[in-house]
């Protein structure tokens, strides 16, 4: 099975670029290949609406790009799934959010999820459940006070922030699972379940096993909920 990574990160070095991939690689199945895909043109990180929509459109065109190429199926490296949508109208090949991926799981593992993110727009994750039917679920979102690009700055520091925001969804939210809504916390979602007592997600893993249940099942994405937009030069 090969799953393509689509990074629209274009600030991300190739140093960068093979510690995520190692990690996926880890978590993965044996018979899975990883490969990362850097977006040529698009946001050094995501943070609003506007380098979304920027991102989606890049990402897009490289899926384009890469339907010929043997993948099994595409994810976006970003915790908001830019371009996921779009991409299904123009790929036959399943493309899998990490985001919608993670909200999926969490709803098999409790009856409300919280988020915790970087600094951003709360309104714009709510819109997102509401467009995937999941707005009722959401016990709250609470955020890290930091931009995207300082998560890993000092990750022993991120890490303690998120203990504590993960306690409060708990005690004070009645969260039941809580989702890291972000890719660059990658990875830390190991240490974190050791110290709270409810499922903590990382949505880069949520993502690459939803990718391979899809595949291992033959499945793709509906023609009917995704259509592939007619030609109008015909």
């Amino acid at each position: 099975m090969k799953l393509g990574i689509i990074i629209p990160n274009v600030g991300m070095n190739e140093e960068q670029i093979e510690e995520r991939r190692v990690f996926l690689d880890r978590f993965s199945s044996c018979d899975t290949q990883i490969v990362m895909v850097k977006n040529e043109q698009g946001p050094l990180s995501i943070e609003s609406e506007f380098e979304h929509e920027q991102g989606s459109v890049e990402i897009v065109k490289t899926i384009m790009k890469l339907n010929d190429q043997g993948f099994d199926a595409f994810i976006p490296w970003c915790g908001g799934d830019p371009g996921v949508v779009a991409a299904r109208e123009r790929s036959p090949i399943p493309v899998i959010g990490p985001f919608q991926s993670s909200c999926a799981i969490a709803t098999v593992l409790g009856f409300k999820f919280s988020i915790i993110t970087p600094a951003t727009n709360p309104r714009l994750i709510e819109s997102r459940l509401r467009a995937i039917g999941l707005r009722e679920k959401l016990a709250s979102i609470r955020q890290l006070k930091m931009a995207v690009l300082d998560v890993r700055k000092d990750l022993p520091k991120t890490i303690l922030i998120l203990e504590e925001e993960c306690q409060k969804a708990v005690s004070e939210d009645g969260a039941d699972a809580i989702i890291l809504g972000c890719m660059a916390l990658f990875g830390v979602t190991g240490e974190l379940n050791k110290r709270i007592h409810v499922p903590i997600i990382d949505p880069a893993l949520a993502a690459v096993s939803m990718a391979e249940s899809v595949v291992k099942m033959k499945l793709t994405h509906s023609p009917l909920a995704y259509p592939f937009p007619k030609d109008k030069n015909g």
